[in-house]
C-alpha cells in the first residue's frame, strides 16, 4: 500500500496531476472487481487529500461551486473534476464523503 502511494505521488510530480485523476476516475468506474475499485479509490483519495502533489488538485475543488441536488433549481456551474472523481469515488464510502467535504460540496454529503 505504501509503494503504491509513492508511486502515485511519483506520478503526479512527472504528470499533470488532473490529467491522471480523471483517467484513473474513469478507469475505476470501468472496473469489473468491486473490491479492486474500492482499494484503488481508497489509495487515490489518501494521495489526494494529503500529498503536496495534489494540492493544486485541492484547491481546485475547493473552488468547485455548489452543485444542484436533482428538484433543486438554479444554475451552479459543475467541476468536471470533482463529478468525474465523485462518480468513481462512489466505490469507497468513506472517500466519497471525504471529497464531498473537502470540495465543500454539503447537500452530497
Amino acid at each position: 500500500e505504501t509503494r503504491g502511494r509513492l508511486m502515485i505521488r511519483k506520478l503526479c510530480s512527472h504528470l499533470s496531476p488532473r490529467q491522471l485523476y480523471i483517467t484513473v476516475a474513469r478507469a475505476i468506474k470501468e472496473e469489473k472487481d468491486l473490491e479492486l475499485a474500492q482499494q484503488l479509490v481508497q489509495t487515490f483519495s489518501w494521495v489526494l487529500l494529503t500529498a503536496i502533489e495534489t494540492k493544486s488538485l485541492r484547491e481546485e475543488l475547493l473552488q468547485t461551486a455548489p452543485l444542484d441536488l436533482p428538484g433543486q433549481t438554479g444554475q451552479a456551474a459543475k467541476s468536471e473534476l470533482f463529478v468525474e472523481l465523485l462518480e468513481a469515488w462512489f466505490h469507497n464510502p468513506v472517500s466519497a464523503l471525504a471529497l464531498c467535504l473537502w470540495a465543500e460540496q454539503d447537500d452530497f454529503a
